[in-house]
């Protein structure tokens, strides 16, 4: 959304299903097509509508974008061969797993009792990692690895 002033996230959200009453016909509408409200860094919201009324929220003035959300793929899990390491890393030559690489993980829903995560053949956890192991149900600190 364009311009703005918005002094908490309520007046945000009443704001937000304003906008959307206007496209979809209702209030009780409006509020079942809203999915989440944007109001920290900006204004915003993310809505299920459909390619008419999306359309029509796009020519209003203040509304800075409209865009369809995607669903993206997860490349690979592994790696080596994504980078093309594979040769180099099954050659038998020396290669250096203690270095100092952090490897962040995007949570693609992958469980991690995965071969991909194991983590054999590396050196310690870079003194520099700020990170921790983060236990839940179903999940404990046997799962969490370097």
């Amino acid at each position: 959304m364009g311009g703005h002033s918005h002094p908490n996230s309520e007046s945000v959200i009443r704001a937000n299903h304003e906008m959307l009453t206007s496209v979809t016909g209702s209030f009780d509408e409006a509020k079942a097509a809203a999915l989440h409200h944007y109001s920290r860094t900006f204004r915003g919201f993310s809505a299920m509508l459909t390619p008419e009324q999306a359309n029509q929220l796009a020519e209003y003035g203040s509304v800075f974008s409209v865009f369809e959300s995607k669903i993206n793929k997860l490349h690979t899990t592994h790696s080596w061969g994504f980078l093309g390491l594979d040769p180099v890393y099954n050659s038998g030559l020396a290669f250096d797993s203690t270095s100092n690489v952090i490897v962040g993980v995007i949570d693609s829903g992958i469980w991690p009792e995965s071969p991909s995560f194991h983590d054999n053949g590396f050196g310690p956890v870079p003194q520099r990692f700020k990170g921790e192991c983060v236990t839940g149900d179903n999940f404990t600190q046997a799962n969490c690895n370097k």
